[in-house]
């Protein structure tokens, strides 16, 4: 975000390789994916946490915030 927010670098690909892509927990399939044990919704709503602490959430990697065309909503 900051490097959208500031026009450099240029961001040519992204490619998430950890399933942390919304910090919400908010959609359907994060209420229907609990209790497995490897990657849930606690464990996701927890690592959020921990990646945040006292940051505003619009810092962080926020999926809603980007659209398929790649434009930063808000900045």
């Amino acid at each position: 975000m900051t490097a959208r927010r500031n026009g450099f670098p240029e961001i040519n690909f992204m490619m998430p390789l950890d399933p942390m892509i919304d910090d919400r927990n908010e959609t359907p399939s994060s209420h229907e994916i609990i209790d497995i044990g490897i990657w849930d919704r606690s464990a996701n709503i927890e690592a959020w946490k921990w990646f945040l602490g006292d940051l505003p959430a619009d810092e962080s990697s926020r999926l809603e915030r980007l659209d398929v065309g790649g434009q930063v909503e808000g900045g």
